[in-house]
């Protein structure tokens, strides 16, 4: 629990950091993973650890659906605002809920939907009111909802993942297939891969230190806890990350857009602590 928690105040700076950089988002997206690799496979020998292609073939649906995750979340963010693109993410565990109950053979009560409605409202209102501060971008607020989708995919698969994997394995594997992943969509994007300002170096050596810590914090939890909890403190980043923005970045607030975060985070909230994770905790945690 206390894992979560740290991951998701850590977490809440990445969006900021993204914005700070001169680079694409897709570049960001691939210096991230490549030298987030280098820093776990770092801590993984340290631990006396040593990777194998055992290690890759479980980490390989996890890094697919991490990269991918990475690569539309970072474009929205640097064409749509932080506000936006962090309520929208904040739908995942709506998602994710639905996922993992299907999994477990569980179905949603009549509450969730009626829960779920009210978040969506929330949402709404947040994109609306971006338009009047004029923040907003309609194909970011897209790439920021299929962003969404990936990563409840990169839960699933962090979950199954860890009762095979601890948490270096596979926080190490899944970033050496995200690497992978993530040049050939760079190149053939023509993004600019290279990193021209020394400036650029620091921010994204916060985006591993940060971020990407909160990603190693998670995938741990992953192996202790019910998927649910660490998706619903994810519902706080919004908050976090829309609050840093408005500090850091001087990204402009309308009343209109408060009140949509709090209509979601409430919402989305209050359907996940009144359902029960059932048997979502079935699977046995590999060592930590």
């Amino acid at each position: 629990m206390a894992c979560s928690a740290v991951a998701v105040l850590i977490q809440s700076f990445g969006p900021v950091i993204i914005r700070k950089m001169a680079l694409g988002g897709l570049s960001v997206a691939f210096n991230r993973c490549w030298m987030g690799a280098l820093f776990t496979m770092g801590l993984l020998y340290l631990k006396g650890e040593r990777m194998s292609w055992r290690i890759l073939k479980h980490s390989a649906f996890g890094g697919l659906a991490f990269a991918l995750n990475v690569a539309t979340f970072f474009v929205a963010v640097k064409r749509t605002s932080i506000a936006n693109a962090s309520v929208i993410a904040a739908m995942q565990p709506l998602f994710l809920m639905l996922i993992v109950n299907r999994i477990f053979g569980e179905r949603p009560r009549t509450a969730h939907w009626v829960y779920s409605a009210v978040a969506m409202v929330g949402v709404v209102l947040v994109v609306r009111g971006s338009t009047s501060a004029k923040t907003g971008d309609p194909f970011g607020d897209f790439l920021s909802f299929i962003a969404m989708l990936l990563f409840c995919a990169y839960f699933v698969a962090s979950k199954r993942a860890r009762t095979t994997l601890t948490t270096f394995e596979y926080q190490t594997g899944l970033l050496i297939v995200a690497s992978v992943v993530m040049l050939p969509l760079a190149l053939l994007s023509g993004s600019d891969i290279q990193v021209h300002r020394g400036i650029d170096w620091f921010w994204l050596s916060m985006m591993v230190l940060l971020p990407g810590t909160g990603h190693l914090l998670i995938n741990y939890a992953l192996g202790h806890i019910p998927i649910v909890v660490p998706s619903v403190f994810n519902l706080f980043v919004p908050a976090g990350s829309t609050l840093l923005a408005w500090l850091l970045i001087d990204e402009r607030l309308v009343p209109v857009q408060v009140a949509g975060i709090v209509v979601v985070v409430s919402a989305l909230a209050i359907m996940i602590a009144t359902t029960s994770p059932g048997r979502a905790t079935a699977p046995t945690p590999a060592p930590s």
